[in-house]
């Protein structure tokens, strides 16, 4: 496992909390990390069911209001990519927050919680749609070699009652012919038409 502060990094540290759980920005990398070991947390809890919830959230595009000097000195706002507190708020309460001044803010580290779960729950869906799909295939396959052996199946008693026609008529040639040669030798049997 690799020391992120080994090229050099700012450690944002909160005298409350242990040390290991502070915010590391390490900026060779552009990355940051936080502490995430199991002997740092308690009261540990899965996050419930939140893919239906999550797929009322409505990313927007944005840009922020700009200041009167902002305006002065002609600096554009760029896009930014996110969520409306106000919105989230309805839906994840957990993840809003209120600034000192009366501001909503969002806390996307909940978010980014629910998006895992949400995920998770995703794949599973897939798995499991995946699995049945795959039965389907099996018992398609199963089925078809069953209508294979129906077919042949069936082929062959066609060509048996083929058989049996030809042998049939076979026969009905040989009836007429014996009523024909009794009825010569005798015309009042009963099977005889006078």
């Amino acid at each position: 496992i690799s020391n992120p502060c080994d090229l050099g990094c700012i450690r944002v540290i909160d005298e409350d909390s242990p040390a290991s759980v502070n915010l590391v920005l390490n900026y060779n990398s552009s990355t940051w990390s936080v502490g995430s070991d199991i002997r740092l947390k308690e009261d540990i809890h899965a996050i419930p069911e939140s893919s239906n919830d999550f797929l009322r959230l409505k990313p927007v595009t944005f840009k922020y209001i700009q200041s009167a000097k902002e305006i002065q000195r002609g600096k554009a706002q760029p896009i930014k990519y996110g969520l409306i507190a106000q919105e989230v708020l309805e839906i994840f309460p957990d993840a809003v927050l209120m600034d000192e001044n009366g501001f909503y803010r969002l806390d996307y580290d909940v978010i980014r919680g629910y998006h895992m779960k949400t995920s998770i729950e995703t794949l599973q869906k897939v798995l499991q749609l995946e699995s049945v799909v795959q039965s389907n295939y099996d018992m398609l396959a199963v089925m078809q070699g069953q209508g294979q052996e129906n077919a042949r199946k069936i082929s062959s008693l066609e060509e048996e009652v083929d058989v049996l026609r030809g042998e049939n008529q076979d026969l009905k040639s040989k009836v007429d012919a014996l009523q024909a040669y009794i009825c010569s030798s005798n015309p009042g049997a009963p099977f005889c038409n006078n």
